[in-house]
Parts: structure tokens; sequence; C-alpha cells
């Protein structure tokens, strides 16, 4: 027998408990009146009523919630965000070593006679061991005296003044003197030069002197001298 019938109105009314037993139909009432007073007068958007789901014995027939759908496709991605603060400072690190400049040097007074047959003399040496590329800058000065003939109305020198590297020439001066009066004469002769030198390198200088020329010339030698070799590190 059908649970729907016409009123006096002509319009149908659900009957959903006509044929239900007298325990289901007390149950379902109880469960109408609630929801009915439950929910009498509110207009409050958020309020959600009751779902089928929750109850299926207040829904009509075929009205029952059905399954969830499945999940749709994932939207696109939203802009990036701002950038946040920046983290906290890190802690300071070790300090650096400390890149100093080193120096090889040699003072010396003692008399070194320079042959006037042309051998070469060392009168001058030093060695350093570089940590870090460097600079290397050569300064020395050195007395030289000259001894002549003092019958000769006139005399003259030629000097080879050589800076060696590892024994090997790197730079040449010549110094030339003209002599016009008699007796002997001493001349300071300066020098200076600038090379370079790689990280673990050990570099030995020389300054070598060579008598390459000399007129009535007797005898030529070195006393006061002094040699300084400085490694500035590169930076």
């Amino acid at each position: 027998m059908s649970r729907f019938r016409r009123n006096h109105n002509g319009n149908t009314e659900y009957k959903p408990y006509k044929y239900m037993s007298r325990h289901a139909k007390s149950w379902y009432k109880e469960k109408l009146q609630s929801y009915t007073e439950k929910n009498a007068g509110r207009t409050d958007p958020n309020v959600t009523s009751v779902s089928c789901a929750q109850s299926p014995a207040i829904c009509p027939p075929n009205q029952v919630q059905g399954p969830e759908g499945r999940r749709g496709p994932v939207g696109a991605r939203g802009p990036q965000g701002a950038q946040g603060p920046p983290g906290p400072i890190g802690p300071t690190g070790p300090p650096a070593p400390a890149v100093l400049p080193i120096l090889a040097f040699q003072n010396a007074s003692e008399q070194v006679v320079i042959p006037l047959d042309h051998t070469p003399v060392n009168v001058l040496s030093a060695t350093l061991d570089a940590k870090t590329n460097q600079f290397v800058k050569v300064d020395a000065t050195a007395q030289v005296n000259i001894e002549v003939n003092p019958l000769a109305p006139s005399f003259s020198m030629q000097l080879s003044i050589n800076l060696q590297r590892n024994g090997i020439p790197i730079h040449t001066q010549i110094r030339e003197s003209n002599l016009f009066y008699s007796g002997g004469q001493s001349i300071l002769i300066p020098y200076t030069y600038v090379d370079e030198m790689s990280a673990g390198e050990s570099l030995s200088y020389d300054l070598v002197f060579t008598v390459l020329h000399a007129k009535d010339v007797t005898q030529v030698d070195v006393t006061t001298r002094n040699f300084n070799v400085t490694g500035i590190p590169q930076i």
C-alpha cells in the first residue's frame, strides 16, 4: 500500500510512519519533534541541518545521501608569498692567519778583494722562504775602494754588479769610473731590484762584483756593505 495519500485540498501528503510499528512510530515522532524544536526559528547561516546521512530515518524515500564523489583535480598553484625576515647572523669564524713581510739581510765590513783578471766575486748573499706569493725588493750598498798607480796621469775602470737568483744571473749593472788624479779613491755603490717569487719557493740571492776593465789600477776591494731582501705578500 502506498505511503502517499491526498488530503481534503487535493494535495499529496507523505506519511512515512503510516505502516510502521507502534514502537517505530513512537521513535520516529520523537526524532522528528526534537529536530523541529531544535531548528525552529533559526536563520543563522552557520547552522547546518541534520543530513540524511546523520539520520536516515527522517529522510523521505529515494533521498538518502549517496557516497562521496571523487576528488576534483588540483587547482593552479597560488602566487609566491612574501620573503620572510633574514635569519640570525652566524658565529664569527676563526681569524685568518697573519700574512707578514719576510726579510733576509747581511751586513759585512771585512775586506774582500776583487781580482783584476775578470774573476767574479760574491760579496753579499741572502735567502728567502715564501709561504705566499711575494714581491721581492732587493736593496744593497757597497763601499768600493780603488788603488791606482801614482805615476800614471789618468786611469779608468769598469765594474760589473750582477744579481743572481739561485746561481742564475737576472740583472746586471755596469759602473764605469774615470780617474784623473793620483792616489786612491772610495766610491759608494747603491743597488735596487724588484723580483717575484711563488708560495712555497725558496730563493737565494747573491750580489757578484767583477772588474771588467782596469787601466793603471793596482787593486780593487769592497769593505762596508749591506744587503736587504724583503718579501712583500701579493694581495
